[in-house]
């Protein structure tokens, strides 16, 4: 993608930012799968807890999203009113189907995820006729018994919140968006994430963007995932289906 492109900060994104820095409230990070989450969970639970008076609580997806003691685990909407506001890294849904592919045929040698085709014609039976994210996750949980279903949990159910503070998703800029949302809610309190740390690489994986850019399983991706489509549209201003080679 071109760097004009790829540097555009949409307001949306911009304006919830401000609003942190003024506020100085507790957030919650939450860790979605796909989005970079490796990176910045290790920064947050390393190093934050070291910052004077810095109020980040991590949420991740360990074990599936099976503790149910806990549902606020995995799902924002779950957090009592009193918890802070919802931080966390909105990833361009076709191209986060990309690194789900990826992942789930090194994790998982079931044949529905042995190619792009297999995995979209299982989620179109899995999830056909579900109109809500609750629904697409509970759909999920009966049809994989495996932790690793999580990966395929829809970003919005992640993110549900009514403001959440959202880091649009980009390889060349992820982490000067995330210092920018960092600085924002930690003011000077605390250390940045390094410029020169290295993120997950997909440099030995199956397929790439320019691999999978005419499948039905990236031109479905907002039919699997409305929810999702909709969040990057208004938070991240990208038009659905460009170049999601960076993203």
């Amino acid at each position: 993608m071109a760097t004009s492109k790829a540097s555009r900060r949409p307001l949306a994104w911009v304006s919830v930012v401000v609003v942190a820095t003024r506020a100085r409230e507790r957030v919650n990070y939450f860790r979605v799968p796909k989005t970079g989450s490796t990176l910045m969970t290790g920064f947050l639970q390393h190093r934050v807890s070291e910052c004077d008076g810095a109020e980040v609580v991590v949420h991740g997806h360990g074990q599936g999203c099976n503790e149910r003691k806990l549902e606020s685990q995995c799902n924002a909407s779950a957090l009592p009113p009193s918890a802070g506001r919802v931080f966390g890294v909105l990833r361009y849904p076709p191209a986060r189907m990309v690194s789900v592919i990826n992942h789930m045929r090194k994790v998982d040698d079931q044949p529905k995820f042995h190619t792009p085709d297999n995995l979209y014609d299982w989620l179109v039976a899995t999830l056909g006729g579900c109109d809500s994210v609750d629904c697409r996750v509970r759909r999920l949980e009966r049809a994989y018994d495996s932790v690793h279903r999580v990966i395929l949990y829809p970003e919005a159910y992640f993110l549900a919140a009514d403001d959440p503070i959202l880091v649009c998703y980009h390889q060349g800029y992820l982490i000067d968006r995330l210092n920018t949302a960092l600085r924002a809610i930690l003011g000077d309190r605390c250390d940045l994430l390094d410029t020169a740390a290295r993120m997950n690489t997909n440099d030995n994986a199956t397929y790439h963007w320019a691999d999978l850019a005419a499948s039905k399983l990236v031109h479905g991706t907002c039919s699997l995932y409305p929810e999702d489509c909709a969040l990057w549209r208004s938070h991240c201003g990208t038009d659905i289906l460009a170049d999601g080679s960076d993203l």
